[in-house]
């Protein structure tokens, strides 16, 4: 499948599955799950918001502890003019 991203970029999935929190192990309440933004987007981790100690989903980028510890998988991908 795809979905569109609201800066006109489409990004494609292989499937629709919920990754459980990388923290407390559920998917219950996967609607406060934060996604990894690490490894360009392709990180499958997770973690409920809460879990990962915040009181809101943040503004900017989110990277679980892995990506966090290695900054060559927090590299944001070249943007094309």
């Amino acid at each position: 499948g795809k979905a569109e991203h609201a800066e006109g970029r489409v990004f494609r999935y292989v499937d629709a599955r919920v990754y459980p929190c990388a923290i407390c192990g559920s998917d219950h309440d996967g609607g406060s799950l934060l996604l990894c933004d690490g490894l360009q987007g392709r990180c499958t981790s997770t973690a409920h918001v809460a879990c990962a100690g915040l009181a809101a989903v943040p503004d900017g980028d989110w990277f679980c502890a892995h990506c966090a510890a290695d900054p060559s998988r927090r590299t944001k991908p070249a943007l094309v003019p």
